[in-house]
């Protein structure tokens, strides 16, 4: 018989970053205010299955320390196509999900993003291009 000591889980986190022109591209998502009420639908569900959420710069960035939920699979059937991301962390990867010591803002209140949003951002700034929210939409 094998017992184990120490810390054991099954916690798998993800993390994904997926931009807005992908998000249009080819789907059933054609005007900015289909994609608008996309983005509150996915705030709901992802406040329900305890995944971060956060639209930046042009990209939708994902992220949850305990994959319960596929967010791609419930994704991929709302706009109709499969999403590639433009950034995948996979699980154990070593991306850090959850600050070290407890964080809170100055006046006392949780932070208004998880660790992992936050380092997306981060990623976000330093490596990608920003991106239109309505690529399609001419100002012409």
């Amino acid at each position: 018989m094998k017992i184990r000591n120490g810390f054991v889980s099954n916690s798998s986190s993800s993390s994904f970053i997926i931009s807005i022109p992908e998000v249009y591209r080819g789907s059933k998502i054609k005007t900015r205010g289909n994609l608008d009420k996309l983005i509150e639908k996915i705030k709901m569900v992802a406040e329900e299955n305890e995944w971060g959420f956060n639209v930046y710069k042009g990209y939708m960035l994902f992220s949850t320390a305990m994959d319960n939920f596929d967010m791609k699979e419930f994704l991929n059937k709302e706009v109709g196509h499969y999403l590639t991301p433009s950034l995948d962390i996979p699980q154990h990867a070593g991306f850090k999900v959850y600050f070290d010591e407890p964080f809170l803002t100055p006046g006392g209140d949780p932070p208004k993003y998880s660790c992992a949003i936050q380092n997306l951002r981060y990623i976000v700034n330093n490596c990608f291009w920003e991106m239109d929210m309505d690529p399609f939409y001419s100002k012409n």
